[in-house]
């Protein structure tokens, strides 16, 4: 019985090892079979899930600068050079809170084609809500839009999920939801 379970875990240290070239790839697929035993969310459930906690700890910053909850609008700007997420509501803008950005890829300029590792820069709407994204939450923006379309930027590449790597990340979702 002990040699068979140490024939297993051989067999599964062996396998493991051989899958390391292959870990890119995998990964999605073995991202889906954990979400489908997890089960499928919706975006009511995401909000239902943060809402009390993203209420609770955005309601000092809204109640200082005189906003009231749910803002009507929201607008996220990112600023590459300073690795920075600013938040602002309503109408007219009022900086709500910024955010730090821990991780991005590429460098300063625009996106240009697909698969060039940047992030796109210029105005942007958000398109829709993914609560079963493989990075925790995302949110899709309309990328490449008439802007870059008309200076011929990556025809090809259809709206890039934002994904963010936070923990506070669930605010910037309830508040997309409502804004």
């Amino acid at each position: 019985m002990k040699m068979k379970r140490i024939h297993i875990l051989l067999a599964i240290l062996v396998l493991a090892v051989c899958a390391i070239p292959f870990r890119a790839k995998l990964r999605r697929p073995v991202i889906a079979v954990i979400q489908v035993l997890r089960g499928k969310k919706t975006v009511a459930d995401r909000v239902e899930q943060f809402g009390t906690v993203v209420r609770t700890r955005l309601a000092p910053e809204f109640e200082r600068i005189g906003v009231t909850y749910p803002p009507g609008r929201i607008a996220l700007v990112g600023i590459k050079q300073d690795n920075l997420l600013e938040v602002w509501v309503s109408d007219p803008p009022r900086h709500l809170k910024s955010y730090p950005i821990l991780g991005s890829s590429g460098d300063l300029g625009p996106k240009l084609r697909e698969g060039d590792m940047q992030v796109p820069e210029g105005l942007y709407r958000i398109e829709s809500l993914n609560p079963n994204s493989m990075y925790h939450l995302a949110l899709r923006v309309d990328y490449p839009n008439q802007f870059d379309n008309a200076k011929e930027r990556n025809r090809r590449t259809r709206g890039p999920w934002v994904r963010y790597h936070d923990p506070r990340q669930e605010l910037l979702y309830r508040l997309s939801r409502h804004g």
